[in-house]
């Protein structure tokens, strides 16, 4: 269940997201004072495909995942996102609706920061508007790496290039507690759960990776990135 809370300090938070380095002293009380903070247990949707878009999220803590939901109930994980990260989508500037749902894999919290609020902000500060642009260009060319990855990569090469993404961007480490589930991976690489497992199983057996549970270390990094490579 959600629990909403107001009790944090923006200026003193360690997650707190880049715009508050982009604005002014009165805009960051401003924001400090209409944000909402909600905290979320693993597994709940934070915001779902299809709804109003009225707020921007935070992650102040946790981790959660952006998905697209698809056909016959199947989800696409296009990227997971850390503390610190905004997320509202294309829908913030076009129709004010979500256009993919924003789940919680740990538990998770975040700070709703109102639209209308938000769009004032960047449409009146130049550097906040460059900042904001160049960070949706650059998640438009993850998703067209993903895309490619998705399409033109066999499934040993999609499951190689999640666990890379999962060492590198994700967890920062080789060795990592993976707190998405076997599932949520196969959504990650647009396959079954089944397919996705029985890959792990063959990586672990050519002593590319070992997992023991959801305790997962990379033991071939450029085994792994050579599988990716090959697709």
């Amino acid at each position: 269940m959600a629990v909403f809370t107001n009790l944090g300090k923006c200026d003193t938070c360690r997650s707190r997201s880049f715009i508050f380095d982009l604005i002014s002293e009165q805009d960051r009380d401003l924001l400090n004072r209409s944000k909402q903070e909600v905290s979320f247990n693993a597994g709940e949707i934070i915001f779902k495909q299809g709804a109003m878009l009225t707020h921007i999220v935070c992650v102040t803590s946790g981790l959660a995942k952006i998905y697209f939901e698809g056909v016959d109930r199947k989800n696409l994980i296009l990227r997971l996102v850390k503390p610190s990260e905004l997320v509202g989508g294309p829908g913030m500037f076009v129709d004010q609706r979500h256009h993919y749902s924003l789940g919680a894999v740990e538990d998770t919290l975040v700070c709703f920061i109102e639209l209308g609020l938000y769009r004032e902000l960047v449409f009146r500060n130049k550097p906040l508007a460059h900042e904001v642009m160049a960070r949706e260009s650059q998640h438009r060319i993850e998703l067209y790496e993903k895309l490619v990855n998705l399409t033109q990569k066999q499934m040993p090469g999609r499951v190689a290039e999640a666990l890379l993404y999962l060492s590198k961007q994700v967890y920062n480490s080789s060795k990592f507690l993976c707190t998405i589930s076997r599932q949520e991976l196969a959504d990650l690489t647009a396959m079954s759960k089944e397919s996705a497992i029985r890959i792990l199983k063959d990586f672990k057996e050519n002593n590319l990776v070992s997992i023991e549970g959801n305790q997962v270390e990379l033991l071939d990094v450029e085994g792994l990135m050579s599988v990716s490579a090959r697709g």
